[in-house]
C-alpha cells in the first residue's frame, strides 16, 4: 500500500487536514500525519507530533512556545520537518507528500518537500500559489495548487479544492516507481569518444569556426578583393565593396554565434556527466594502492556510475541529431551557403 505523508500545522488547519487525511485514506493510501504547528493540534491526533519535529531540529516545543517568535519557530519546524520527512523517505515509509496552508504553513511544508529527491510526488495547496512561488519551490518539482480562497474552515470551495488535491496525490503515490533506464548501459570512454571526439571532427581541429564557415569567409574575402581591384581600376563601384564588407562582417557574427552555441551544448553535457542524481552519504575508507584486479574491473564501476542516467543518453541523441544535420550540410550544392553553415 502506498504511503502519503501529510505535513501540516494542525493547530490552525486541523479541520482541513482531517478532511484531507480522510479522503487520502479512502483512496486506498496509508497516511502518516506530521504535525508542524507550535500550538495544540485540533480535530485529529498526529502520527508524528510537533514535539518530535522540534527535537529533530535540535530544539524543544516548549522552548519555541516560550520564546514566542514566529519567524524562529517557523525556521526550527521547517528544519525539523525536512529531517523527519527525509528519514521517512529513506526508510521506505513515504511515496508522496501533501500539505496545505498559507504563507507560514507553506514555508514549513515546502522546506520538507525540497529535501526529497526529484520525482517523489509533492503536492502543496497554498494561498501563495497565485504569486511568485520561486522561494517555495526552488529547484524541486513541487506541484502548487491555488485554493482560490483563504483557509478558514471547510466550505463548498475549500472542500472541492482539497478533494482534487487529495485525489491527485493519492494517484501519484500509487503510481510511484523507480526510473527505468531508457537504453542499455554505456561506458564513459564510449560516451566521451562519441560526443567530444567524433562529433564533426571533435573541436574542429582546434579551429574557432566550423570548416564550412571558414570556406564561406574565404569566398566572400576573395569576392571583396576582386571588387576592390575593379574599383581601383575604375571598372567597379564603391557600393560593391561596402556590400561585401558587410557580408564578411555578418559571416563573422554568424560563426561566433554558432561557436558559442556549440560550446554551450558541450558544457551542458559536461555538467550532466558530473551531476549526481541525489545527495549521497559518502563514506571515505583508508586509501590503498590499486591492484591489477581493481584496474581490470574499472568498466564495472564506470557502468554503475552511469546507470539510470537517461539525461546523458538524451544529450547524446541530441548531439547525434546535430550530426545528421552535418551530413546534410556536406551535400555539394549546399556547401558555402547559409543552410550548410547552420547545419554544421
Amino acid at each position: 500500500m502506498a504511503t502519503v505523508v501529510i505535513v501540516g500545522t494542525l493547530d490552525t488547519k486541523g479541520e482541513e487536514f482531517a478532511y484531507a487525511r480522510r479522503l487520502i485514506g479512502a483512496a486506498g493510501c496509508k497516511v502518516v500525519m506530521v504535525d508542524v504547528g507550535v500550538g495544540e493540534p485540533a480535530h485529529l491526533v498526529p502520527d508524528i507530533s510537533a514535539t518530535e519535529v522540534a527535537a529533530a531540529a535540535g530544539s524543544t516545543l516548549e522552548g519555541l512556545r516560550e520564546r514566542n517568535d514566529r519567524g524562529h519557530a517557523m525556521a526550527a519546524m521547517a528544519a525539523g520537518a525536512a529531517a523527519v520527512v527525509g528519514d521517512l523517505h529513506k526508510s521506505g515509509r513515504l511515496d508522496a507528500v501533501f500539505s496545505l496552508g498559507g504563507s507560514g504553513g507553506s514555508s514549513i511544508a515546502t522546506a520538507a518537500m525540497r529535501s526529497l529527491p526529484v520525482g517523489v510526488p509533492k503536492v502543496m495547496v497554498s494561498t501563495v500559489a497565485a504569486g511568485d512561488v520561486g522561494p517555495y519551490v526552488g529547484t524541486s518539482d513541487i506541484m502548487m495548487l491555488y485554493p482560490v480562497i483563504d483557509f478558514a474552515g471547510l466550505n463548498v470551495v475549500s472542500e472541492r479544492i482539497i478533494a482534487n488535491a487529495a485525489a491527485a496525490v493519492s494517484a501519484m503515490a500509487k503510481q510511484a516507481r523507480p526510473i527505468v533506464p531508457l537504453a542499455p548501459k554505456t561506458t564513459i570512454l564510449t560516451l566521451i569518444s562519441t560526443i567530444f571526439l567524433t562529433m564533426a571532427g571533435g573541436w574542429f581541429g582546434g579551429q574557432l569556426f566550423p570548416p564550412i564557415f571558414q570556406r564561406r569567409r574565404q569566398r566572400i574575402q576573395q569576392l571583396r578583393d576582386l571588387a576592390q581591384k575593379r574599383l581601383d581600376a575604375g571598372e567597379g563601384i564603391r557600393l560593391d565593396v561596402l556590400t561585401l564588407d558587410a557580408q564578411l562582417m555578418q559571416a563573422e557574427f554568424d560563426g561566433s554565434d554558432l561557436d558559442l552555441l556549440r560550446i554551450d551544448h558541450r558544457l551542458a553535457l559536461a555538467r550532466l556527466l558530473g551531476e549526481p542524481l541525489s545527495i549521497a552519504a559518502w563514506k571515505l575508507s583508508p586509501w590503498e594502492p590499486p591492484t591489477g584486479a581493481l584496474l581490470a574491473a574499472e568498466s564495472q564501476w564506470i557502468d554503475a556510475a552511469l546507470f539510470n542516467r537517461p539525461e546523458i543518453l538524451a544529450r547524446l541523441w541530441e548531439l547525434r541529431a546535430l550530426g545528421d544535420d552535418l551530413n546534410v550540410a556536406s551535400f555539394l550544392p549546399l556547401q558555402g551557403g547559409d543552410l550548410a553553415a547552420h547545419g554544421e
